[in-house]
């Protein structure tokens, strides 16, 4: 079960990462829930401030639902299963929306993942979004930014990714 995943997760990054990053970089496997920790802390912002007016909706376009769920929805359990010490959502269009709809599945689930939300008032570009999340974050450890609208990312990509980064910054 989760054990072998978290096996041939380790051995698909292993063949495109040097063996000597991938023992530095994972932990020994938790048997009872499968999952790989990373050796050093990892936040993730969640850009999700757009009003998505391609999508012509009043909607915020994070919480439009695929697979019963929100766009960001998606991006946050990512988040959860690459365990993420916290996730600062960024906030703008429909804010009190988007806050009240992410935070509910998690009261829901009673998920320990440290949520929180920062707003972009007003919308000043992504960079600007991003100056928005910067006091909610640690010091230490690494930033995944991803966008609140791309529910397909998965968890072995970003662990990819933060292997690759060995715990330093890539930009």
């Amino acid at each position: 079960g989760g054990a072998g995943r978290a096996k041939s997760t380790a051995a698909r990054a292993a063949r495109k990462i040097p063996r000597a990053i991938i023992r530095r970089l994972f932990e020994v496997p938790c048997v009872a829930s499968g999952k790989v920790f990373m050796s050093f802390p990892v936040d993730v912002v969640v850009m999700a401030a757009g009003k998505g007016t391609r999508m012509k909706s009043s909607k915020p376009k994070v919480l439009h639902r695929l697979g019963g769920r929100a766009l960001a929805q998606h991006v946050i359990d990512t988040a959860a299963r690459i365990s993420a010490r916290s996730v600062v959502v960024i906030t703008g269009h429909g804010a009190d929306q988007v806050e009240a709809g992410l935070s509910a599945p998690l009261v829901e689930s009673g998920a320990a993942l440290k949520l929180q939300f920062v707003r972009q008032e007003p919308q000043l570009g992504t960079g600007h979004a991003v100056q928005q999340a910067v006091p909610a974050l640690a010091d230490d450890g690494v930033t995944l930014i991803l966008n609140g609208d791309v529910p397909l990312i998965e968890d072995e990509t970003l662990r990819a990714l933060l292997a690759h980064s060995e715990g330093r910054r890539l930009a």
